[in-house]
């Protein structure tokens, strides 16, 4: 997985509140995965802010993003630390929520594909 964040943010869900780094991984099909790791201790996960949905299409640098459940208000949060533009870019209906798909900002993109 891949840094993508050089300094913790605060993250808070529910009553909690933590310092997290923002990694970047692959699922299985090469889709972008997104989570929240304990910047004190990166074996703790705090939140996997992406979902896979591979039967919809996606781009190279998008990730569906996750804003339901335990996640409410990640897409603001992961919008306001540059990790994803703010517009999305599709919406697919996945059981009795919508994913939406969001480009990964060019920085955050950048380390992405150097690997760094």
């Amino acid at each position: 997985m891949i840094q993508l964040t050089q300094n913790p943010l605060p993250y808070a869900s529910h009553d909690d509140t933590w310092m997290v780094h923002v990694f970047a991984g692959r699922y299985d099909n090469d889709r972008i995965a997104l989570v929240l790791l304990n910047a004190e201790d990166h074996d703790e996960l705090i939140a996997v802010a992406s979902v896979n949905l591979p039967a919809a299409p996606c781009g190279p640098h998008q990730v569906f993003v996750k804003d339901w459940s335990e996640n409410e208000g990640i897409t603001e949060w992961l919008v306001a630390h540059n990790i994803i533009q703010p517009e999305p870019q599709r919406a697919v209906r996945t059981g009795f929520v919508v994913a939406r798909a969001y480009d990964l900002t060019a920085e955050c993109a950048g380390k992405l594909a150097r690997g760094t």
